[in-house]
């Protein structure tokens, strides 16, 4: 609620959107990666906003977010972006992924299995 009065879930759901577009967004700076994650977290956190928005409603992309995760975790920059903030970062997107998991396609869990399988199983490849 602000002032008392209930956001309508079709501006709510475009708010989270904002927010995730700007943690997705690649060459943005890390301070609005952080304040934009930060709000997406507390939208998302929230248990009365879990059962307002559902699946059907907001469907977010998961490529976008695992791309950073890998890019913070195992970046060929690693120590320069440890340097430069991302420290900071990471457990910003940790709260990001935990809150946007829930809305993530159906169809991505097989996109998921492709993309990480050879990673879990190398010498099956």
């Amino acid at each position: 609620k602000i002032y008392g009065h209930q956001i309508p879930n079709e501006d709510l759901v475009t708010l989270i959107k904002l927010y995730y577009s700007l943690v997705v967004q690649e060459d943005i700076n890390i301070p609005v990666v952080g304040c934009a994650g930060r709000a997406f977290v507390i939208l998302l956190g929230r248990q009365k906003v879990k059962k307002r928005i559902t699946r059907d409603q907001l469907v977010l992309e998961w490529r976008p977010l695992y791309n950073i995760c890998k890019e913070i975790y195992f970046g060929k920059d690693r120590v320069y972006n440890l340097k430069v903030g991302y420290s900071q970062l990471e457990g910003v997107i940790r709260n990001v992924v935990s809150s946007a998991r829930d809305y993530f396609s159906d169809e991505c869990t097989k996109e998921m299995l492709e993309e990480w399988e050879p990673l879990l199983c190398p010498p099956d490849t």
